[in-house]
């Protein structure tokens, strides 16, 4: 079933000296996190299918307990389909609303905030 790895490890000797993981492992050790990730969240899309095949089957209802653990059987309304005019209109608008955000960029109206650094992880293309 799930095997975790052993945590990198980031240890604090001295508030001079910091030893961490070489970036090396530190990519290693996140790849196998996504991969891990990856079959979880298939692996719980294949048993929340599980349990909406009982739920047609009529042997659980849409809230169901056990070990400790709920099931709510969630909806979500579906979207809104438009007339084509309305979808126009909705292009028309955004076209202006960006034409106007451009143009105060441009003349310094806009101010841009400080930038944010964070990192992506993905694997290479092979």
């Amino acid at each position: 079933m799930f095997t975790s790895t052993p945590s990198p490890t980031v240890t604090n000797f001295h508030s001079d000296f910091m030893h961490l993981n070489s970036p090396d492992r530190i990519l290693e050790e996140l790849k196998k996190i996504k991969k891990e990730i990856t079959r979880l969240t298939s692996l719980e899309s294949g048993l929340k299918q599980e349990l909406e095949n009982h739920f047609e089957q009529k042997n659980i209802n849409s809230k169901y307990e056990a070990h400790g653990v709920m099931a709510v059987r969630q909806r979500r309304e579906g979207r809104w389909s438009y007339s084509e005019f309305t979808q126009q209109f909705v292009l028309d608008r955004k076209q202006q609303i960006e034409t106007q955000m451009a143009k105060d960029r441009e003349d310094g109206t806009a101010a841009q905030g400080e930038p944010i650094f964070y990192w992506t992880i993905r694997e290479e293309k092979k």
